[in-house]
């Protein structure tokens, strides 16, 4: 999981082992990737926000780690969608990264 500040898509230096360690795997031969985009409950002002996250992710696995960009699949979800819900709110401002 990368965690994003609220109502932004930029990865923070903080997040990048676990694009690394993604990356890592990928370039080992032992799978794909699906980059999935959240944002939570309120941030549901920010058009798009999910998408622009999730790409973000996928950008740095292909353009600064290596990774083929075949090998990563990017998807993103709505606020009603997000993975962890109003208890852990700032938990859902993320993209979660897991193998195919």
């Amino acid at each position: 999981s990368i965690l994003f500040t609220q109502g932004k898509a930029v990865v923070s230096k903080d997040q990048l082992i676990t694009v690394f360690d993604a990356a890592e795997f990928v370039k080992k031969g032992e799978g794909e990737v699906i980059v999935t985009g959240y944002v939570a409950k309120n941030e549901s002002r920010f058009k798009g926000l999910a998408e622009k996250r999730a790409k973000a992710v996928a950008t740095l696995l292909t353009e600064k780690y290596g990774v083929a960009a075949d090998k990563v699949t990017v998807e993103w979800k709505e606020a009603g969608e997000a993975p962890y819900g109003a208890a852990q709110r700032s938990w859902d401002r993320v993209v979660i990264i897991r193998s195919k």
